[in-house]
C-alpha cells in the first residue's frame, strides 16, 4: 500500500482526524469519505498493478525478440 497516497488523501479532509472540526461527529459523512478514499486507493493500486504487468510482459517480449534476431545470425554448418 502506498502510505504517502493514503496520508495525502486523508489530510485533505480534516473531518476524518480533527476532533475540533464541526463534521467530525458526522459519521455518515466520515463513512462516505473513507469509502471514497478506499475506492480511490483500490483503483490506483489496480492501475499500478496493470502497469507493472504490462511492463513485465513487454520486457519479456523484447527479450524474446532479441533472442530471435540474434539466432537468425547463426550460420548453420
Amino acid at each position: 500500500m502506498n502510505v504517502e497516497l493514503l496520508v495525502s488523501l486523508v489530510s485533505e479532509h480534516k473531518e476524518l482526524y480533527d476532533k475540533r472540526d464541526s463534521d467530525y461527529k458526522n459519521l455518515d459523512k466520515r463513512e462516505l469519505l473513507w469509502s471514497g478514499i478506499a475506492e480511490y486507493i483500490l483503483l490506483w493500486s489496480g492501475i499500478v498493478f496493470l502497469f507493472y504487468i504490462k511492463r513485465h510482459l513487454m520486457s519479456r517480449n523484447e527479450f524474446a525478440c532479441s533472442l530471435g534476431s540474434s539466432s537468425a545470425k547463426i550460420a548453420w554448418v
